[in-house]
């Protein structure tokens, strides 16, 4: 049951895909834009997290936390749905050249910020040419952009991406006031000036953010609550108290570090909800010839040594899931066909000693201890110590982490990979570039760089999913990262909660506009 549901959902993915790049026009009403039943108005939603949001007003240079967070008061050119098909929102249609060369967008009319400026072509070329002067890959294709004229603008594409819709669903699309730019410069980053349905209020870095009703939203009669406010706590002791003293009404965070706290909540009668995240792996640093990772088969004997399912059973509460090749249900090139490497000590040994490692060796195990949790780290060294590898631990704060993925590392690194909805070769050109230019420790096989090309711009659907599947199976037999488990994020609310969107179709896009108290 569970590989035909997974079939289905990739065949309608790939299928939805296909529609857009063939041309097709989206539907011109805006996506969660139907009457939310017996919505009331009023109220302010408390939404406490450890996931900071700190930049909330400036989404070139925010992360995914910052977009969660930026979301009341700045809104995007497009959504997506729960397959990762491209939706209509500040942009209300779109159409690829046969090409792919260029994509018109037609804009929303009658759109405004909330200083009062107009939403026009002219704001979402000034908003585009900025997040490409970051040079971020989510735009890297884009090589300009004309104004058509007052509601219609052109993407000129070197060639085509079929990341680019989805991307301007995300920070890529994240549409600001020109005008508060110019008037604030870097003080926007902390002032978000959108089109939302919320106004900013106030924000102290690291401890929360309010917003306040925008009473000129362009979708009428919306949004229902009179606020929003955002409380960043970390301790998840905290976070369980505050959530039981009614101090909010929502908890939202990850389960990488903490997957007891979702059981424990879920036990309290908390409503529950839970969305794939980061698959957690092993990433070796196979690209130096003197490493022992150079050698495929020590690579293959780390995934063998490791009791995947004992561990998820364990430490994860059920909050994890099994994850045994480099795709997952959720991208494009999901093949169920590929066998697991399962655990089978005796066969990790062989492999070590066919390699040249008898009587194992010593190497590092690096790893972000904001993202990895602590008992799986003393399981898994645990596991690879008993086949003869032993290693030391190297726990690293998140600006190491990110210095390491950029400059390289030397051993193993315990870190994430990239579980994305679509076309697995753009999702494994942004997280894994074949020109080394992140994650520079971990060898590129021999024509990896030439499935991503031809994958990324196939328009031919049965084109695009072959190559997708060539590429995943180039990365599972050469062992490129070795898998170990996929992680989740979750929310728990209280019952009078509504309409938030919040992990029902992405990990960080919501809808606001839709949220209601029934208290």
């Amino acid at each position: 049951m569970k590989n035909n549901r997974v079939i289905v959902i990739f065949s309608i993915m790939l299928l939805l895909v296909l529609l857009i790049l063939s041309c097709a026009t989206p539907p011109k009403q805006a996506p969660f834009s139907t009457p939310a039943g017996n919505a009331q108005y009023g109220g302010n939603l408390r939404i406490l997290t450890g996931l900071k949001g700190n930049l909330p007003g400036d989404m070139p240079k925010g992360s995914v936390f910052d977009l969660f967070v930026g979301m009341p008061a700045v809104e995007t050119l497009l959504r997506y749905d729960k397959q990762g098909r491209s939706l209509p929102f500040l942009a209300t249609e779109w159409k690829v050249n046969p090409d792919g060369k260029t994509i018109t967008m037609s804009l929303r009319k009658d759109v405004k910020f909330h200083d009062g400026t107009d939403f026009n072509a002219e704001v979402a070329k000034f908003n585009i040419d900025r997040y490409m002067a970051t040079k971020k890959p989510a735009l890297a294709v884009v090589t300009s952009v004309d104004v058509v004229d007052s509601y219609t603008i052109r993407l000129n594409l070197s060639k085509f991406d079929s990341a680019l819709l989805y991307n301007l669903g995300l920070q890529a699309g994240g549409m600001i006031s020109p005008t508060a730019i110019k008037a604030m410069g870097d003080k926007i980053n902390t002032n978000p000036v959108g089109t939302g349905p919320f106004k900013f209020a106030s924000m102290t870095p690291d401890v929360g953010v309010k917003f306040t009703k925008f009473d000129g939203y362009w979708q009428k009669g919306k949004p229902y609550l009179d606020g929003i406010e955002f409380i960043f706590i970390t301790d998840a002791v905290t976070q369980m108290m505050s959530l039981q003293a009614k101090e909010g009404d929502l908890l939202y965070e990850t389960c990488s570090l903490n997957p007891k706290l979702a059981g424990d909540l879920a036990a309290a009668g908390f409503v529950m909800k839970q969305f794939p995240s980061n698959v957690q792996a092993f990433l070796p640093d196979s690209r130096d010839p003197n490493s022992p990772f150079a050698n495929r088969k020590v690579r293959e004997a780390v995934e063998y040594s490791v009791n995947r399912p004992e561990i998820i059973k364990a430490i994860a509460y059920g909050r994890w899931d099994l994850i045994t090749q480099p795709c997952t249900p959720y991208q494009g090139g999901y093949d169920p066909s590929l066998k697991e490497r399962a655990y089978d000590p005796n066969k990790a040994k062989q492999l070590l000693a066919e390699a040249g490692y008898p009587q194992g060796f010593k190497t590092t195990l690096h790893a972000n201890l904001t993202q990895i949790n602590k008992d799986a780290m003393v399981a898994v060294q645990s596991y690879l110590k008993a086949v003869g590898i032993e290693t030391e631990q190297n726990v690293v704060d998140s600006a190491t982490a990110n210095k390491q993925m950029l400059e390289g590392w030397k051993g193993l690194n315990f870190s994430g990979l990239q579980r994305s909805y679509g076309n697995y070769c753009t999702n494994a050109a942004t997280d894994n570039p074949p020109d080394y230019s992140l994650k520079p420790s971990m060898l590129r096989p021999t024509g990896y760089a030439e499935l991503i090309d031809k994958g990324s711009v196939a328009l031919d659907f049965d084109t695009s999913a072959a190559l997708q599947k060539q590429l995943a199976k180039l990365v599972y037999d050469e062992v490129m990262a070795i898998p170990m488990y996929g992680s989740t994020v979750f929310s728990a609310a209280t019952n009078f909660v509504h309409g938030e969107g919040l992990l029902e179709w992405s990990v960080f896009v919501w809808s606001p506009e839709n949220a209601w108290l029934s208290k």
